[in-house]
């Protein structure tokens, strides 16, 4: 299996092919002439996971607490996240590139979310995902801070995170 990538305009193009071994070939058009290209582009191949037949979700409908969770507790990519909210005010989804529950106090986010107040955040990162190489976890809080430990209300938001 391999994926073929064209890039160029109508006189210069070329013609970038990445092999399932990771190696690549690249041939360069110009002028609709074929010409060999003697460094080509550098690649490496993405190892597929165990799960072949696409992402695993995780669901959390929001307790009443810092709402920590192990999403996953060894490497992995996070493929999309969508979160749902009902509470009046505005509400912070952290994601931590970690094994096990993040300490609020002195674990840096890998990601913080801003999830408007009674509205919705959706992202997705379809091709490679975004890599963790320890874990994946979670926190959801009422302030931005890194550090910060309001509580939510049970029931305010529905996080969804896409993972494999």
């Amino acid at each position: 299996m391999s994926d073929r990538m064209r890039i160029g305009n109508e006189n210069d193009n070329y013609d970038l092919k990445v092999n399932a071994d990771g190696s690549s070939n690249v041939i360069q058009f110009i002028g609709g002439s074929a010409v060999a290209v003697a460094n080509p582009i550098p690649t490496t191949a993405i190892a597929a996971t165990a799960n072949t037949g696409g992402c695993l979700t995780y669901r959390r409908i929001a307790t009443a607490d810092t709402n920590l969770a192990v999403i996953k507790n060894a490497a992995g990519r996070i493929y999309g996240v969508v979160v749902l909210s009902k509470k009046a005010s505005a509400c912070y989804v952290k994601l931590y590139d970690k094994a096990s529950n993040p300490t609020l106090a002195s674990d840096t986010p890998l990601m913080t979310f801003l999830v408007p107040a009674t509205g919705q955040v959706a992202l997705t990162w379809t091709d490679i995902g975004c890599s963790c190489a320890n874990g994946i976890a979670m926190a959801a809080t009422g302030a931005i801070g890194d550090t910060d430990t309001t509580n939510l209300v049970a029931a305010d938001i529905i996080v969804q995170i896409n993972y494999a």
